[in-house]
Order: C-alpha cells, then sequence, then structure tokens
C-alpha cells in the first residue's frame, strides 16, 4: 500500500470517526497545524477549525458514513479523482454557454 493510499483512507477514517479523541488523533496525523480546508459551504482553519468543521458535519448528517469504491489513481505523490459519471465531461470554469456534455455529443 503506498503512503498516498495509507493518507486518503486515514483521511476517510477521520471523517467517520465519532470519538472526539480519535477523530482530533487523526485530524492531527492528516493535517498540519496550519492547514486550511474550504469549498464551497464548509470551511476549517487548523486542526481545531477542521475537527470542529468535521464535527458539524456529522451532527447534521448523523450516520452517513465515507468510504473508497476504488483503488487510489496517484504519481509522483499525486493523487486525483476520477469523475464517476465517465459519460460526463466535467469544465472547471464553464463558460456563459458551456455546461456539462456528454462524452458521446448527446
Amino acid at each position: 500500500m503506498s503512503t498516498v493510499t495509507d493518507l486518503i483512507d486515514r483521511y476517510i477514517e477521520m471523517w467517520n470517526e465519532t470519538d472526539g479523541v480519535r477523530r482530533r488523533e487523526l485530524v492531527a496525523h492528516v493535517w498540519t497545524e496550519g492547514a486550511r480546508y474550504l469549498d464551497p459551504v464548509l470551511e476549517g482553519k487548523g486542526r481545531s477549525g477542521i475537527e470542529a468543521m468535521i464535527r458539524g458535519v456529522q451532527e447534521r448528517f448523523p450516520g452517513h458514513r465515507f468510504r473508497r469504491t476504488s483503488a487510489v489513481d496517484s504519481h509522483h505523490d499525486v493523487s486525483r479523482r476520477l469523475n464517476p459519471r465517465p459519460s460526463v465531461v466535467a469544465r472547471a470554469r464553464p463558460g456563459p454557454r458551456q455546461r456539462e456534455r456528454r462524452s458521446d455529443s448527446r
């Protein structure tokens, strides 16, 4: 198992851990103290902010679990997530006339 795979598995474990003490240990293993987690609806600054963000998600969605569904695709210590719907092409910054397009040209 690669280091990248181990890290991703710990990241998923961190999101699923409901015991606060163990979750803080996992956050400390995955994130540096100066880390920042930012996505469109969540933000966590530093380990304590990231842990609080995860706790909030668990409170809002009790019982939800994350899981890895395939092997980790990585090279040179970089991993990527492939689109789970291969018939759809995702565009990072679509222009005003661009939309998701099917790869089969429909």
